[in-house]
């Protein structure tokens, strides 16, 4: 029994009033990646010195990796090399790639991918487009540093 006078702290998850540093890192790279030391910060509401403090936890747990680009999650680069391997398979191949046809070559769902594949597109000065309710992959196209890649 506590102190009298004193409230008893409910310490379940569902309990709890706020995550923790290393929940709101997880939490913000779960919504975008990679992002830089200062993005990441800033989007998980921790400080420099804590992200250095929790950093080499994350990291040696296997939670997040240093990537091109700043930090990710552990998924995140084995996933961004099967989105680039799906999308240069689908160079090769020479037609308009539909964002359907990544996915099914990727074998998972837009929403898995669609952070990933957004950074593949902005590593290969790529975009999706638009046009009559269909997105696609645009800007490959006789693009010659690209072929060399397939």
């Amino acid at each position: 029994m506590g102190k009298p006078g004193r409230k008893r702290e409910n310490y379940s998850v569902s309990g709890k009033r706020r995550l923790g540093s290393d929940a709101r890192i997880i939490v913000a790279l779960l919504k975008k990646q990679p992002q830089s030391k200062d993005e990441l910060c800033k989007s998980a509401a921790v400080s420099k010195s804590g992200f250095y403090r929790l950093r080499p936890l994350l990291a040696d747990s296997g939670v997040i990796k240093e990537v091109e680009g700043g930090y990710a999650l552990w998924t995140f680069s084995e996933l961004e090399k099967a989105v680039e391997d799906a999308l240069f398979r689908l160079i090769r191949k020479g037609y308009r790639i539909i964002i359907e046809d990544l996915t099914n070559e990727v074998g998972k769902p837009w929403s898995e991918i669609e952070t990933v594949t957004y950074a593949v597109l902005k590593k290969y000065k790529l975009r999706i487009k638009t046009v009559n309710g269909q997105r696609f992959i645009d800007g490959w196209y006789g693009r010659k540093d690209l072929q060399f890649r397939v």
